[in-house]
């Protein structure tokens, strides 16, 4: 028998502008969301947060909630710090 769940999606970008406090307020009422709807959640999007180190603005708040992310390596390179086997797909 397959079971119905719902899901909940969000996407989400945050500007490089916006504080890493507001910005952890926000992430708190969207997990807040899910959690009062019983749904399961997803959230993805440009974060404009280093997901690789322990430290960051929303780790904690997602650790709370029992979420996980799925980041392993940088989603972003600048300048010339692109590995080589990533150039090949940007154009110069």
């Amino acid at each position: 028998m397959i079971q119905v769940q719902k899901w909940l999606i969000w996407s989400v970008y945050k500007q490089p502008t916006v504080t890493n406090g507001h910005f952890r307020i926000v992430m708190e009422h969207i997990l807040t969301d899910c959690n009062k709807h019983g749904s399961k959640c997803i959230i993805c999007g440009d974060l404009n947060v280093n997901m690789l180190t322990s430290n960051n603005c929303i780790s904690d708040v997602l650790d709370v909630d029992g979420a996980t992310h799925i980041v392993t390596s940088p989603t972003c390179y600048k300048g010339d710090t692109c590995p080589p086997k990533y150039a090949k797909h940007h154009m110069y």
